[in-house]
């Protein structure tokens, strides 16, 4: 039985090739992945026999990237001044000076 994959992110992953089982080869970082993956690395994997003729398989694994709160928010400066009137309403959103918030 031969078992390989196909994918653009298939150095991440390796397939034992008499269990089948996939492996992460290393931690993934959703941050890292390309924008157009949209958090998921999909996986072509080929099943194909020794016979003659050859009879293969096919399946799509869809590997969802889920993020973990790993990264900070960046502010662009390391203090803020913010005048507020004295009868500005409690929940009235006034600034907000992020720069870079991570999902």
């Amino acid at each position: 039985m031969l078992l390989c994959f196909r994918s653009l992110r298939k150095d991440n992953f390796t397939i034992d090739t008499d269990t089948g089982e996939l492996k992460v080869v290393h931690a993934l970082d959703r941050e890292a992945l390309p924008p157009n993956v949209n958090d998921t690395i999909t996986l072509l994997v080929i099943a194909q026999d020794h016979g003659v003729p050859p009879l293969a398989s096919t399946v799509l694994v869809h590997v969802v990237v889920e993020d973990e709160n790993d990264n900070a928010p960046e502010f662009d400066t390391p203090f803020v001044t913010i005048n507020i009137t004295e009868n500005t309403p409690v929940s009235q959103l006034t600034n907000i000076f992020v720069s870079k918030v991570f999902k």
